[in-house]
């Protein structure tokens, strides 16, 4: 009678778990934005038009609301949009000045169609997008806001302290310019 040894069966057991089948949830780099469109009722409208167009390049991004009337946009970059939903028999619905930070996954209040004429068109100025699906905190600083900041040498390492939460603890590391206290 053979008898295995217990390394070998180790190894075969490992081998088997390699090759059973493994599932990664997807990940989305970047920012992402979500909506719900509705009716005068409160209604939800599925397959209306919604267009998202970045301001600074004009690049735009279509999406169509699904059967709860919510529309989604994952791997934005960050910058001003504006958003645009139209639907045969509504009016067209906008929203200008939606802004989407860096890394966050925003949700814009609920879009609220009115029966008319599609040529019609309603805009909403500065509309405010929310982060409520996780607890990352974040902000843009553009150029001027970097200008107007008393940074010592414009390191940019020293910005990254300026965002909710941070802290900076310098390391003495030459190539992040920070230098270590003393206890003096």
């Amino acid at each position: 009678m053979r008898r295995t040894h217990p390394a070998g069966v180790v190894l075969f057991l490992v081998s088997l778990l390699a090759l059973l089948p493994t599932s990664a949830d997807a990940q989305v780099v970047g920012s992402s934005l979500v909506g719900d469109v509705k009716d005068q009722q409160s209604a939800v409208v599925p397959g209306a038009t919604v267009t998202l167009t970045d301001t600074a390049t004009e690049a735009q991004r279509v999406a169509t609301t699904d059967a709860t009337g919510s529309y989604r946009f994952i791997a934005l970059a960050p910058g001003i949009y504006t958003l645009k939903v139209e639907l045969q028999g509504f009016r067209t619905e906008g929203r200008e000045r939606v802004e989407i930070k860096v890394d966050t996954a925003g949700r814009l209040d609920t879009v609220v169609l009115t029966v008319g004429r599609i040529e019609e068109v309603v805009n909403v100025q500065a509309s405010a997008v929310r982060n409520t699906t996780d607890g990352t905190l974040g902000q843009t600083i553009g150029a001027q806001q970097i200008t107007a900041l008393p940074l010592e040498a414009r390191n940019p390492i020293a910005l990254m302290s300026l965002q909710p939460g941070a802290v900076f603890l310098p390391t003495g590391d030459p190539r992040s310019g920070a230098v270590p206290r003393t206890g003096n």
